[in-house]
């Protein structure tokens, strides 16, 4: 078992202990086109895959629209 030594919370695989963590680091990744922000890139993924599907559709620029920094940090778009 896997302890977070910041909130207690038990996880099974190490993997989910390190994608936990990034909650308490400030860890972010941002959307380029909305500037939401969250905490996993999979949570990014499938924002944009659902809510810019139309703006996929019809230009190629959702492929910069992934932004990575800290929460305190202007993020800076990843390419």
């Amino acid at each position: 078992m896997f302890d977070c030594i910041t909130c207690g919370k038990v996880y099974t695989h190490n993997r989910g202990l390190n994608r936990h963590s990034k909650i308490h680091d400030g860890s972010t990744t941002s959307c380029g086109l909305c500037a939401k922000v969250f905490t996993q890139q999979s949570n990014l993924s499938r924002h944009a895959k659902n809510v810019h599907k139309a703006a996929r559709l019809h230009t190629n620029d959702h492929r910069n629209a992934v932004r990575i920094g800290s929460a305190m940090d202007r993020p800076t778009v990843k390419d």
